[in-house]
């Protein structure tokens, strides 16, 4: 019977598909990290050569892709596929998968369980808390990636952004100066609408609109399109502003929330529930 081979992005990807793929569903499949994104197609290139007579699948972050995108690398007949959230570390984030971890470090530390929620609403609410000020960043790397795209044809590139555009404001202006400096590049590139400034400011707001909507954070929608992996930063610092929790590791935060969805997560779980539909693929 051919081995199934499938190959993530990164060793935090490893634990998660493990705990949830090989021990919780219980498939034979050999998971393995390609380091990244840029080295998901040759990794996979290299499990298909060596072991032609087994099945390779993989799987990436859908990262700042439209949600269709993911939707539609889930075909019938595919072998490579995106997560339907941002990452994988969006699953991790569930309201109940947040819960269940806090009630184990609870259970590890009791004098400091007080201080953390202990319902899913006020898991909920806290979620809310450190998403919301995410939103003018998530818009400007939304802008960002729809300008890249439309330069690409091009063979233009926009400068990093790094980490510290993290409002509307900076964000329209980091963009604005990039765009004005590929103008300046060449007198061709003057007459694109896309590299006017109102045109940038245009689209930015664009991206920000839907991400305002109060539904955008009361209906789980966050979960699917923000990035995961500084979510769950944010909820880690907010854990170490706590006394009880000034000692607490990032890692160890980490494995009691994968522990939390391991001890959670049923088939259905979520929705859509790329877990399950993954270990369907695998058989």
């Amino acid at each position: 019977m051919p081995q199934s081979y499938l190959i993530c992005e990164g060793p935090s990807d490893v634990k998660v598909l493990d705990k949830i793929i090989a021990q919780k569903l219980g498939l034979a499949v050999q998971i393995y990290p390609a380091g990244g994104a840029n080295g998901l197609g040759a990794v996979a290139a290299y499990f298909k050569q060596r072991f032609p007579h087994d099945r390779v699948f993989k799987i990436e972050d859908r990262d700042y892709r439209s949600r269709q995108v993911a939707v539609d690398s889930w075909h019938a007949d595919s072998t490579s596929f995106i997560w339907q959230r941002h990452e994988i570390e969006n699953y991790l984030l569930t309201p109940g998968v947040v819960t269940a971890a806090f009630d184990l470090l609870g259970q590890a530390n009791q004098s400091s369980a007080k201080v953390l929620p202990q319902t899913q609403a006020e898991t909920e609410k806290l979620l809310h808390s450190l998403a919301a000020p995410m939103l003018e960043n998530h818009a400007g790397w939304l802008t960002y990636k729809h300008l890249e795209k439309s330069l690409n044809p091009l063979k233009l590139n926009l400068s990093g952004t790094g980490n510290a555009l993290s409002s509307r404001q900076a964000w329209l202006a980091h963009l604005q100066q990039e765009c004005a400096r590929l103008q300046r590049s060449g007198s061709d590139l003057a007459v694109l609408p896309v590299l006017a400034q109102l045109e940038i400011e245009k689209l930015y707001e664009q991206q920000l609109a839907p991400l305002q909507q109060q539904d955008f954070l009361t209906s789980g929608k966050y979960l699917l399109d923000l990035k995961g992996k500084k979510m769950l930063r944010r909820l880690f610092q907010w854990l170490r502003r706590e006394q009880a929790f000034r000692n607490l590791q990032k890692t160890d935060f980490e494995e009691k929330l994968i522990e939390a969805l391991e001890r959670e997560y049923q088939p259905g779980y979520f929705d859509p529930d790329d877990f399950a539909e993954l270990a369907t693929r695998l058989k």
